[in-house]
């Protein structure tokens, strides 16, 4: 194929301060050959542009057929300096000397428009709260600006035929304002709510630029005031306002639906239709939906226009209000939105990304938030706010919940808050940082949370005391451990194990025999049952401890003891052979003492983001191979936490959400640690051996759980080092769960792992209930 060359301006007449687009298209070109650009003339120079270079390169990166486009952009300066018309002329080259030219040489005008700019007028809106009213109801008018002085006076007057000062009973028929920075004032005036039938009056509303109000500005606004002497009935309206009247592809489009008249609650449907639209046109928001009129009278949704490569031209969407599900009776007027057709050009897309310099953490530390933009101008400024259920300044020992920030040349901006560390005890409290693109911070652009850790100390030291709800019980019974604190900070989490001559996990059909608890409103408990066995061992103790770190490790409180009364009747089972009919040879029968599987119990159920402190691991997946990761985190500090799905709820990599019935969390701990036990029990020979199981059991504990009800399990290292493994290798341990479909961070991978003496809190979805998972 040939070589072609073309230059393809945008306009080849132009003013000053218009964007000139060239595109250059060339054909039977090799990729990765690189071209070369530049635009002269006489007079010519880099100051004629703002933005845009006088050359450039470009690397030719053809598509199947062959060819290639490359389009660039130089935006005209708008000066002041009247210098005539001048000709740009663009060139394109193969060498970077630019010596050997290829393809034409286009001109384009330049028209010089240089012209002192002219002052924009001023112009004034009157803008009443409704156009119609009932008596007795307030209205308050709100009057716009533009290009006026901040603290110009205006003056305003209330006409009407038949309008008195007798149709008011707050607010005068004259009055004035003066005009704020924002360019507004308004004023209020509540209607009397007489018993005189006289019928609808409008009610006229006028601005002027003088006191003597000769010299009006802006146009009148009316408002009709329904005569409700006969308390009649007033009919419900219907307005149907998207954000945008015309928007690009990839645009958010938000539509609000205003109604008068319309009960709080009430239900009404909408559909969004159109010539060609579909619902590949959204790539968020569905084609029909509802919702209930709020207190308000107002409710809205959103769509997010789908940005495709498909040139179908601009297309005209159409929104529609009914009264009922089956959308036959359409009530308000259909509003339409021109979507243009912006496939061959379609403009850069905004970002907004909060970043906090924590996502928890406690009181007393500094919190950074950084927001993070693309596509967004330099100087450009962004408003932000921080809320949440009980935040308010006192929070913070420096800088203020509101704020306003600039874009630098990075895309970015920060600011700090300094927490108060307060001896208030009031929880965990959940701050909201929202991004706004207007002052008045109505139009919301991005979001995060960060958790704030209660850490909060009162007076005095702290206490635990362990109470059981029985000193003495048989076996088959369950005792319940009460712990009672006092300036303990709520969220504290306290260990315990439970101790005895003899005494092992077998003891317990339900509960094990370490675990932790959480204290929330300085009390806690864990239950556990006795097991019935058929075993007589005769009474035994049982010791139980609090301690702040382990089970087992620095001791808390008191330790309190429990006597459990031996009730077992040993079965009388001799052991027998017997000659069965199938088999040639004889086999023994024996009765078994081996443990059964213990019931665990959750140690919380909540669904608060983490008990265990705000700690997620920082990847979906592990990626790359085990051996990459012999030496990954071996604190614990970045994998120690629970997998990013726990937060967002959905399938890795995907927007597919986790199958929930919207139960609670359940929060469990286990510990894999080491102990002897009995593992052979049969007619002929006892096997007693070391095993490492989970809870120092086997079987290990069983969890039960309901489907669609997530599960957060903190798996604890606790196994002793193995004989023969070098003392500089860690003993690392992974958990899966069989049969189970979890996040990648909680499904074993042999890179996601458990070092010694620390844990990993494991997410486990229970989507399925066709079987058990082990």
């Amino acid at each position: 194929m040939a070589s072609t060359y073309s230059i393809l301006p945008s306009l080849l007449t132009l003013n000053e301060g218009q964007t000139l687009q060239t595109m250059f298209h060339v054909t039977g070109v090799a990729r990765g050959t690189v071209l070369y650009w530049v635009i002269g003339g006489t007079g010519i120079t880099a100051r004629d542009f703002s933005p845009g270079a006088l050359s450039g390169q470009f690397t030719v990166n053809p598509n199947a057929a062959g060819s290639a486009m490359v389009t660039i952009a130089n935006t005209l300066a708008n000066d002041l300096t009247t210098e005539g018309p001048e000709t740009l002329q663009i060139r394109l080259f193969t060498n970077a000397a630019r010596t050997l030219q290829v393809g034409g040489t286009v001109n384009v005008t330049v028209n010089d428009t240089s012209r002192a700019p002219a002052p924009p007028p001023p112009t004034y809106t009157v803008s009443p709260s409704v156009t119609a009213v009932n008596e007795g109801l307030a209205v308050t008018t709100t009057v716009r600006t533009t290009n006026v002085a901040s603290g110009t006076l205006l003056y305003w007057a209330l006409t009407g035929p038949g309008i008195t000062a007798a149709d008011f009973r707050v607010g005068a028929l004259t009055g004035s304002g003066r005009v704020a920075a924002n360019g507004r004032f308004s004023f209020s005036h509540t209607l009397a709510n007489d018993l005189s039938t006289e019928g609808p009056e409008t009610l006229q509303i006028q601005l002027f630029s003088d006191a003597a109000r000769t010299v009006p500005v802006g146009t009148t606004a009316s408002v009709v005031i329904n005569d409700t002497s006969r308390s009649p009935a007033p009919p419900p309206t219907y307005n149907v306002t998207p954000s945008l009247a015309s928007t690009n592809e990839g645009a958010v489009m938000t539509t609000t639906v205003s109604t008068t008249n319309v009960a709080a609650g009430t239900v009404l449907y909408w559909s969004l239709s159109g010539t060609g639209i579909t619902a590949p046109d959204f790539g968020a928001g569905a084609l029909t939906g509802s919702a209930s009129v709020a207190a308000n009278g107002q409710f809205s949704f959103s769509h997010t226009l789908a940005n495709d490569l498909i040139t179908e031209g601009p297309e005209t969407l159409q929104i529609k209000l009914f009264s009922d599900a089956a959308r036959t009776a359409q009530v308000g007027t259909t509003a339409s939105v021109v979507i243009n057709d912006t496939s061959l050009t379609p403009p850069p897309r905004r970002t907004y990304t909060i970043t906090p310099s924590a996502t928890a953490l406690n009181e007393g530390l500094l919190l950074t938030t950084t927001v993070s933009t693309t596509n967004v101008a330099t100087g450009t400024s962004l408003y932000w706010r921080i809320s949440g259920t009980g935040i308010t300044s006192t929070d913070f020992s420096s800088a203020s919940l509101t704020g306003v920030g600039t874009i630098g040349s990075n895309g970015q901006f920060s600011f700090s808050h300094q927490l108060a560390n307060d001896l208030t005890t009031e929880g965990n409290e959940t701050l909201l940082i929202n991004l706004y693109n207007d002052s008045t911070l109505s139009e919301l652009l991005s979001s995060t949370s960060v958790t704030v850790f209660d850490t909060s100390q009162a007076s005095g030291p702290a206490t635990y005391v362990l109470t059981p709800s029985t000193t003495t019980a048989d076996e088959g019974a369950s005792v319940t451990m009460n712990v009672t604190t006092a300036n303990v900070v709520d969220g504290t989490i306290v260990y315990y194990q439970i101790r005895g001559n003899n005494v092992d996990s077998s003891d317990f059909s339900v509960g094990a025999i370490t675990g932790q608890v959480l204290i929330r409103g300085g009390t806690a408990s864990f239950k556990h049952v006795l097991s019935r066995d058929v075993k007589t061992e005769g009474d035994e103790v049982l010791l139980v401890r609090l301690f702040s770190d382990k089970p087992g490790g620095v001791a808390i409180g008191n330790q309190v003891q429990v006597t459990v009364r031996d009730t077992s009747v040993a079965i009388p089972v001799a052991t027998e052979v017997y000659q069965p009919k199938d088999t040639p040879f004889p086999v023994n029968k024996w009765a078994s003492s081996l443990p059964v599987p213990t019931l665990k119990l959750p140690e919380f159920v909540g669904n608060q983001p983490d008990i265990w402190g705000a700690n997620s691991a920082p990847q979906p997946t592990p990626g790359g191979q085990p051996g990459l990761y012999k030496n990954l985190d071996p604190t614990q500090a970045q994998y120690g936490g629970i997998a990013p799905e726990f937060y967002d709820r959905t399938v890795a990599g995907t927007t597919t959400p986790y199958y929930s019935t919207g139960q609670q969390t359940s929060w469990y701990s286990q510990r894999a640690a080491a102990r002897h036990q009995v593992v052979v029990d049969g007619a002929n020979q006892v096997v007693n051996t070391e095993i490492f199981g989970y809870d120092s059991s086997f079987p290990g504990p069983t969890f039960k759980t309901r489907v669609g009800q997530p599960v957060v399990v903190r798996h604890w290292n606790d196994l002793p080092k193995v004989p023969g493994v070098p003392e500089a290798v860690p003993q690392r341990i992974s958990v899966h769960l069989h049969g189970a479909h979890n996040p990648a961070h909680s499904d074993g991978y042999p890179s996601f792992v458990v070092n010694p003496g620390m844990y990993r809190g494991l997410l486990l979805c229970q989507y399925r209930a066709d079987g058990q998972r082990w």
